[in-house]
């Protein structure tokens, strides 16, 4: 008997329970666990996709920070068409309105 097992038959035989039943109960508290044996291995392969998540996730911020760039040059170049296009809209304006004044 383990010191585990011999604890648990103490802490039984103390609250009065008979010798057979405290020495089962023990003895049944201390053999492993099937549902705990892959406990280990469950918690390695959490750890490798936590692993492959953070790489993940440190791509994404990459993509994330070329974005950001891609969409500023993207606003430079629609303020420069904005003024393109105003130009071009006031001086066909000021074309029309010569021709209609004169």
């Amino acid at each position: 008997m383990s010191v585990m097992e011999a604890e648990v038959y103490e802490a039984f035989k103390a609250i009065g329970i008979p010798d057979d039943k405290a020495s089962a109960a023990a003895q049944a508290l201390s053999k492993p666990k099937p549902e705990f044996s892959t406990l280990a291995a469950d918690v390695g392969t959490l750890k490798s996709d936590f692993s492959i998540m953070k790489s993940d996730i440190a791509v994404m911020k990459s993509d994330i920070i070329l974005l950001k760039s891609d969409v500023a040059s993207l606003k430079t170049s629609m303020a420069v068409l904005q003024w393109g296009v105003g130009i071009t809209t006031a001086s066909v304006l000021s074309l029309v309105a010569k021709a209609f004044l004169h």
